[in-house]
């Protein structure tokens, strides 16, 4: 192979490992912003749904007498409440049904069991234990991708309501890693296509240009 051959090859290569490294960066960075645009939404959603709560318990519980050493009893009023509470329902249906990648919201007091669920099925049951999302956003790239778009599984946002300062209530915001797929998937596609072609323009000119370039050695060798 000729030397003008080789540099242009090595020249070409060198330029396209900038070029794919620069690539991945850019695309799990966008990757990263995304998540935690939706970590902030979501979290944002688990902090309204605790101040409609609070609002429902107050109202709730306005009028009515609780034995003062009865916690069972608390929870029962409590739990009727938040059940009875129309504003608190309609904040809970339209979360469910406008956000895109919320799967279920639960309230559960503090021994994990839950009083109002947007699941009918799971109230009065425990609370099932669910990876914080933000796990997810500390992961790597590569690991962040695999979750995504492997299995299904479901990422809690936690909003906690604390009383004398003990342990009170949760809010989860449950975030099912399918819906947050099908929110990034159209995305990522256009991205990638945008790099990769982004990739072919650059690695050809710079293929023309080094070869270019390079021409005078051509004629020193000829």
């Amino acid at each position: 192979m000729r030397i003008r051959v080789k540099l242009v090859t090595a020249i070409t290569g060198m330029v396209s490992i900038i070029v794919v490294s620069l690539s991945l960066l850019y695309l799990s960075q966008l990757l990263s912003e995304r998540i935690q645009q939706t970590y902030l939404n979501n979290d944002i959603a688990a902090h309204q749904v605790l101040l409609a709560v609070q609002a429902a318990i107050e109202h709730g519980l306005a009028h009515v007498e609780v034995p003062p050493n009865d916690p069972e009893a608390l929870n029962d009023a409590i739990a009727d409440a938040l059940q009875n509470d129309a504003a608190l329902q309609l904040t809970l249906s339209s979360f469910i049904r406008y956000a895109p990648t919320i799967y279920d919201i639960n309230v559960a007091d503090s021994n994990e069991r839950i009083l109002l669920s947007t699941d009918p099925l799971s109230q009065g049951r425990t609370m099932a234990p669910e990876p914080a999302f933000l796990s997810l956003q500390k992961m790597t790239a590569w690991r962040k991708f695999r979750i995504v778009f492997g299995p299904p599984a479901v990422y809690a946002v936690d909003a906690r309501l604390d009383r004398k300062g003990t342990h009170f209530l949760t809010v989860r915001v449950g975030v099912r890693t399918t819906f947050l797929r099908n929110q990034l998937a159209p995305w990522l596609r256009a991205e990638f296509a945008i790099v990769i072609l982004s990739m072919l323009i650059t690695i050809l000119l710079a293929a023309l240009l080094s070869n270019m370039a390079l021409h005078p050695l051509q004629v020193i060798s000829d």
